[in-house]
């Protein structure tokens, strides 16, 4: 009975981390609210949630293999401080970036 209950308490974690994420998302893309009429638009809208959801999944298993174990809000922080710079010189282009402190 135990490991029944100790399955559903780590399904229902996943099912809030995934609406964490599309909460998440919405906010950082600032779609919301969102008032969808056609069909096209609703699944558009599920498409670009689902996009994030993966997209979020896969940065931070790539920050965890490389030794990070990072707040998600962290994240988004250090993400919303970066700048780049894109300028040509001489025919050539460059992006500069600055360095996160």
């Amino acid at each position: 009975m135990s490991l029944l209950a100790a399955q559903t308490a780590l399904k229902y974690k996943q099912l809030w981390t995934v609406e964490d994420i599309f909460r998440t998302m919405k906010s950082v893309l600032t779609t919301r609210p969102i008032y969808h009429k056609c069909d096209e638009t609703i699944l558009g809208h599920v498409f670009c949630s689902f996009l994030a959801l993966v997209l979020r999944k896969e940065l931070q298993d790539r920050l965890e293999s490389n030794g990070f174990s990072l707040e998600w809000s962290d994240i988004i922080r250090d993400v919303n401080e970066l700048q780049e710079t894109q300028f040509g010189l001489q025919g050539k282009s460059y992006v500069l970036r600055r360095q996160l402190e």
